[in-house]
């Protein structure tokens, strides 16, 4: 993956980054060949946490 960021790593040695960009803050990570981008909008993000988006990455 060519983002920058936090580096995570949910389930099955899957790696996921971490980002914030301008409007959006995003958890990128690749599965079974392919690469997924979820996002949330910065004026809620703050109830949203990272473990969610591992969760989510996690349940694909």
């Amino acid at each position: 993956m060519d983002f920058e960021g936090e580096k995570y790593t949910p389930q099955d040695d899957t790696k996921g980054i971490y980002f914030e960009h301008q409007l959006f803050n995003f958890f990128v990570f690749e599965k079974n060949n392919l690469q997924y981008m979820v996002g949330i909008y910065k004026g809620v993000a703050d109830k949203v946490s990272l473990e969610i988006f591992v969760k989510i990455a996690n349940s694909i």
